[in-house]
């Protein structure tokens, strides 16, 4: 008796209030304990009791003294009326808690209710702006749980936790945090104001503290320092603050002297660095008192502190160039490249092909900052998806820095897949495992994947820890699709990219639609996308195929006697001549390449396969290709490395197998079907020999004084897109409509200028007729 516990079901920030009945007798003792979980195994029986062994020296608790009698103080807090009992709620705290227990000294029943206890939600006031809703139950709880970490994040400062007693504003939490909180919050005040506090600590040398509020000078890292550009960056970004800039222009360029200075002293690969990936996975779950599982390697330190380092010399180059800086904004931008050459030096294990010691976080950070070399990216990018693969697609090894790049190097880098297997998984380590674990399900991101098991490693257990909340920016951006093309700020130019509409068929089956609103310094962006049979449509893509040997090969790896497709293997004339053979207009290329094949696979592409032989060293060079092709009727390419480099990096021609280096070329044709006419109801009114059948919608609002970038998924080359009900593009062809425009095909994407507005783009195939 006298004891009751109120599970809240979420994880918050704030306090609670209690509503207690009238006639209690005075000098009651009622204790309310805020807790972030329940007892449990394997730190004591599960008996439905609070658990405080994670919280530091916190000491979440709140008493209050019962008088008796309502007070008659009018500065006394009270209850809305008609409450006849007495009430009691804190307002000089706060807690990070899902649970409430009330206890009653001494112990009497108190007849307590559902409502006599009530959570408030409490953070500094900075309203919601955005909501993401995704089709996927995982991608959406991992969503919702970055909401709520870190809306208790957001707290006078930036606060790494709520829980317990570690309220610090950690800046490297804040540094790869702050971009989602920019999103998701209406920060600009907040982070502007936190920024004047960075500048007034910052120490007389330049460097940033680990911690702000803090002390000058302890624990050097350039992951933590990178703070200061980084948060300026973001803000710039999204609110376009220039006379922010301006303002703490000279101490910015305080902190690059720092960096400078302590870069050329030791070099990249022996750069200044404290903490590194910080908090990385453990290979398995740690228990109670020990570690017992297997052994896995960490991410290099200085790995990280180069990367955080380099990109810091191409936000101040942004930076120093919006507010008119341009002789130190080329300044800063050749340094960049400079370093970024050196990062790849230091790091990378040509024997190997992977950077540092093959952990998740070393390859995505150099895929990120797109240091790796043409002649590398084939190798570096297979053993990137399977390193990924031999992990079972979970976040081994993994800290809060990884999980910053590793989403969105993948997406980037067409391993869209591969994120969102890792994304949705519910194996350890992973946010599934922790949001979905038998022993207790999170609500919010916690600070370490297997915190429902460690009680020895305390200091790594929050139940709320903001500095991985930067997967919500990679949910926004690859998943939903809405971001800013590279060179728009304060939402001027909106990219508008389902990016997950080419997903595998499986995966575009659990994620079948998604939609986000952001109230945008300019006005309200909304963006939905879905399947319309909430399926993927299966790709049939009308091509041609050109195979072409470069001068210095000696012969193709193709058996002569095998037919070889119209237009497709030419030999031996360096020249490769493409065209579609209806002779209408080249609508888009499906993939090029230059470079070797793999041998078991390059007879096949040459006799027609529909997909690009398994690369050993070739680059991509669909970009280049598309220039010179598309919308053309015909287009010559020359095979040779004076064109595309020498992906293998080879010295002498005796040095290329048998089938050499290769141009390999596919391009897209417009179906041959006629332009079909299609009324409200999406049949034809031409003709009864073709109807049309939707099969993607993509709607999106583009505030006043913003444009609008469209990407629409093409999944077959004769299927058209309407926006409304006007064609606005068929057969290779783009037709203006109502404030839209044609840009071009840009890989699998029809990309359409919009002015402001409302848009429904919908892509449509024509079908046989019914009956």
């Amino acid at each position: 008796p006298g004891v009751y516990m109120y599970d809240f079901g979420q994880e918050l920030a704030g306090w609670a209030s209690i509503y207690l009945p009238p006639g209690l007798p005075a000098n009651l003792n009622i204790t309310l304990k805020h807790t972030e979980a329940l007892l449990h195994p394997p730190f004591g029986p599960a008996n439905g009791s609070v658990w405080m062994g994670n919280l530091f020296w916190a000491y979440p608790v709140d008493h209050y003294v019962t008088r008796g009698k309502v007070s008659d103080d009018v500065s006394t807090p009270r209850p809305p009326l008609p409450w006849q009992g007495e009430y009691y709620e804190p307002r000089f705290t706060y807690h990070g808690f899902r649970y409430v227990q009330v206890e009653v000294t001494p112990a009497m029943e108190l007849n307590l209710s559902l409502s006599s206890v009530q959570a408030r939600h409490v953070q500094s006031n900075v309203s919601s702006v955005a909501r993401m809703l995704l089709a996927d139950e995982t991608i959406q709880r991992v969503s919702n749980n970055s909401w709520w970490t870190e809306s208790a994040a957001l707290m006078s400062i930036p606060a790494g936790c709520a829980g317990r007693g570690e309220r610090s504003g950690w800046t490297a939490d804040a540094a790869f945090a702050s971009e989602s909180e920019l999103f998701d919050f209406d920060t600009a005040a907040f982070f502007l104001r936190w920024m004047d506090q960075l500048r007034d600590e910052q120490c007389s040398d330049g460097q940033v503290s680990n911690g702000v509020p803090g002390t000058c000078g302890s624990d050097e890292d350039p992951s933590w320092s990178t703070v200061y550009p980084t948060v300026a960056w973001n803000l710039w970004k999204y609110y376009n603050v220039t006379n922010a800039l301006r303002r703490h222009y000279p101490t910015l360029q305080l902190y690059m002297r720092f960096l400078d200075g302590k870069i050329n002293a030791t070099g990249l690969q022996n750069i200044f660095c404290q903490w590194g990936d910080w908090n990385a996975a453990w290979a398995a779950p740690r228990n109670k008192t020990q570690y017992t599982g297997p052994e896995f390697w960490l991410t290099n330190s200085q790995i990280t502190a180069a990367a955080s380092a380099v990109q810091d010399y191409f936000r101040m180059a942004d930076m120093a160039s919006a507010i008119g800086e341009t002789d130190d904004a080329k300044t800063y931008q050749q340094r960049g490249e400079a370093l970024a050459r050196d990062y790849h030096e230091a790091f990378y294990d040509a024997q190997a092909q992977w950077y540092g010691d093959g952990t998740l976080t070393a390859q995505a950070l150099a895929w990120w900052m797109d240091v790796v070399p043409s002649t590398e990216q084939n190798a570096a990018l297979r053993n990137f998806e399977a390193i990924a693969a031999a992990q079972n697609y979970t976040l081994a090894s993994v800290g809060f820095i990884g999980v910053r790049y590793i989403f969105e190097a993948l997406a980037q880098h067409n391993l869209s897949h591969v994120a969102v297997e890792a994304l949705r998984s519910r194996q350890y380590p992973s946010f599934g495992y922790s949001a979905y674990n038998e022993l207790e399900q999170a609500t919010s991101l916690w600070e370490s994947f297997d915190a429902s098991t460690m009680h020895q490693w305390v200091d790594e257990s929050s139940r709320d820890h903001h500095y991985q909340s930067s997967i919500n920016t990679y949910i926004r951006k690859y998943l939903v699709g809405l971001d800013m093309p590279k060179d728009a700020v304060a939402w001027g130019s909106i990219q508008f990219k389902p990016w997950a509409a080419f997903l595998s068929s499986t995966q575009a089956e659990v994620l079948p639609a998604s939609r986000v609103e952001y109230q945008s310094p300019r006005g309200w962006i909304n963006m939905s996308w879905s399947f319309v049979n909430g399926r993927r449509p299966a790709s049939k893509q009308a091509a041609t195929i050109g195979v072409q040997a470069s001068p210095i090969v000696r012969q193709c790896a193709v058996v002569p006697q095998y037919p070889v497709p119209a237009g497709g293997l030419r030999l031996p004339f360096p020249n490769m001549t493409l065209g579609c053979p209806s002779g209408q207009p080249i609508s888009g290329v499906d993939y090029a390449y230059f470079g070797m094949p793999d041998y078991g696979s390059q007879a096949w592409f040459c006799f027609g396969a529909q997909s690009p032989p398994t690369p050993r060293c070739q680059v991509d060079i669909r970009d280049s290709v598309a220039k010179s092709c598309f919308n053309q009727t015909s287009c010559t390419l020359t095979a040779s490395q004076k064109h595309y480099g020498n992906p293998c990096n080879l010295t002498t021609v005796d040095a290329l197998p048998p089938q050499g280096y290769q141009l390999i070329v596919r391009i897209l044709c417009p179906a041959t079907t006629p332009l079909v006419e299609v009324d409200d109801d999406m049949s034809t009114t031409a003709t009864d020999s073709i109807r049309t059948q939707e099969l993607f919608q993509l709607n999106t609002t583009v505030p006043l004084a913003s444009r609008g970038e469209v990407h629409v998924p093409l999944f077959d080359p004769s299927q058209q897109i309407l926006e409304g009900e006007t064609v606005v593009y068929s057969k290779g062809q783009f037709t203006p409509g109502n404030g839209v425009q044609g840009l071009g095909i840009q890989g699998r994407y029809a990309v359409f200028k919009t002015d402001s507005g409302n848009y429904n783009f919908r892509v449509v195939a024509a079908t046989q007729p019914r009956g």
